[in-house]
């Protein structure tokens, strides 16, 4: 994950009870839902810091 450490904006492309994810550049990480004041809908877009965890957190 060569965008580690970075802000990323990325696409919503599912869910489920704990996690939402999210695609940027081919890959795709889990971020949890509690991250996020609202659900996003899928296809929506997110902006976070990618970390090597494989997780966004939201700004």
């Amino acid at each position: 994950m060569d965008f580690n450490g970075q802000t990323v904006t990325g696409k919503v492309t599912d869910s489920n009870e704990d996690y939402v994810y999210v695609q940027y550049a081919g890959t795709t990480m889990a971020v949890q839902r509690s991250e996020f004041d609202e659900m996003p809908a899928l296809g929506s877009s997110v902006t976070g810091f990618a970390t090597r965890m494989s997780t966004v957190s939201r700004e």
